[in-house]
């Protein structure tokens, strides 16, 4: 009889300072969390952002590790200035749905909404280049009548003399 193994999935290698932030999560609860977050902004935390935060933790969806991420999240990665509801119940409701239970999955699924919302991007706005060929309206086609045309020599030596002339006449009248 064989037994088929189960082999962990394959995690991908993370960073000194992403272990870092791991350990950091797990072991604040996610309102001190917040609360250092919003102190290193020199920021506070405001009712608003109190409530987004207790209604996560009672839901009990999420461990606090994965509550600390998310916060990270929006507060640091996306600078944000406040938790956002909206913005939070999105991406809490993406991680129920992808059964986020750890830090490392947390991370995995930023990774990965990363990597979806620049391929929506590029899907929606396609790199294609299109030329267009302009040409111009009738009228700016036409010369101009208005003024006559000089030579390019400049003046001629009766010309320069009778300038000369001209202005020795201005220097007297002065």
């Amino acid at each position: 009889m064989s037994h088929a193994v189960n082999k962990p999935r394959s995690q991908p290698k993370i960073d000194a300072a992403t272990e870092q932030l791991i350990k950091i999560t797990q072991s604040n609860a996610p309102m001190t969390f917040l609360q250092q977050i919003k102190d290193q902004k020199h920021g506070i935390v405001t009712p608003g952002e109190e409530r987004i935060l207790r209604d996560l933790v009672n839901k009990r969806v999420f461990p606090n590790e994965v509550l600390n991420l998310l916060v990270y999240q929006i507060l640091v990665v996306e600078k944000h200035s406040t938790l956002n509801q909206n913005l939070i119940s999105t991406i809490a409701d993406d991680w129920s749905q992808k059964h986020v239970s750890s830090a490392q999955d947390a991370i995995n699924a930023l990774r990965n909404r990363g990597k979806e919302r620049a391929e929506k991007t590029t899907r929606r706005y396609p790199k294609k280049r299109i030329n267009v060929k302009e040409t111009l309206p009738d009228w700016a086609k036409q010369p101009r009548k208005s003024q006559p045309k000089q030579s390019k020599q400049g003046l001629s030596p009766e010309q320069k003399k009778q300038l000369e002339q001209q202005l020795n006449q201005l220097k007297k009248q002065k």
